[in-house]
């Protein structure tokens, strides 16, 4: 399933861990806070329980970190301002990024 995830953390370390998580479980940065990617259900709950048991009772008020399940065609009707994420890339089409 393809995932869109972002957070929105006032506190450093959490942040990282929390960015690190992501990138490990192959999603990729697409803006600061905002990552994409490709990930089976079951990676997605484990992925969602390590980051749960990591922040739980560390969050601040205000922090937040939002999950969207995201279908292919609506994923290709993406619009972008600026740098254009390698929309084929992220949707699991090509084995290589080419920067």
């Amino acid at each position: 399933m393809l995932r869109l995830v972002s957070y929105d953390i006032e506190n450093n370390k959490i942040r990282t861990r929390v960015a690190k998580m992501l990138l490990r479980a192959g999603l990729d940065r697409i803006q600061y806070s905002v990552f994409i990617g490709e990930i089976s259900d079951e990676g997605w709950s484990h992925l969602w329980e390590s980051m749960e048991g990591y922040t739980e009772d560390q969050l601040g008020e205000g922090d937040q970190i939002c999950s969207f399940v995201i279908g292919p065609r609506e994923f290709r009707k993406l619009l972008v301002l600026g740098k254009v994420p390698d929309i084929e890339y992220i949707m699991g089409e090509k084995d290589v990024l080419y920067l």
